[in-house]
């Protein structure tokens, strides 16, 4: 009985090496990790957006595009096993970024939007403005 407990003993054992080994070996693991920082590209649209003169139902139409690019991008990344991660949440620094990979996909299925056209100069019936270089004398007490 005893040998029978010490046989699954150095059974389990070597199991556990054997997993522990296929787990912790890179050249194993065959579904590759990736982070994009959406935070980033999201934040990169939404700027570009409010400094644009769009109206405002095209702005929907845009964004829903932008997102539906951004969805299917990253459902591509994926489709081929690679795990896509969210970049703010990525602690390892061996974990490749593909956000600029990502931004440009998207951006050449949506175009990013047109910025605003430069602001028109003041009227040239507006007085000039005069602003002080600094503090002047005081006036004196009685004066």
């Amino acid at each position: 009985m005893a040998y029978l407990f010490a046989s699954l003993a150095v059974v389990a054992l070597l199991w556990g090496a054997w997993v522990t080994k296929n787990i912790l070996d890179p050249a194993v693991v065959k579904a590759p990790i990736a982070s994009v920082r959406l935070e980033q590209i999201i934040g990169e649209y939404v700027q570009a957006q409010a400094r644009s003169d769009t109206p405002s139902e095209v702005v929907t139409q845009q964004t829903q595009a932008f997102m539906a690019a951004l969805g299917e991008e990253l459902k591509a990344r994926g489709a081929d096993g690679t795990t896509v991660m969210v970049g703010e949440a990525v602690l390892s620094q061996n974990v490749p970024d593909i956000t600029a990979e990502v931004r440009n996909a998207i951006y050449a299925k949506v175009p990013p939007p047109a910025a605003r056209a430069a602001a028109a100069p003041p009227p040239s019936f507006a007085p000039p403005q005069h602003i002080p270089a600094g503090p002047g004398p005081m006036p004196a007490m009685g004066q």
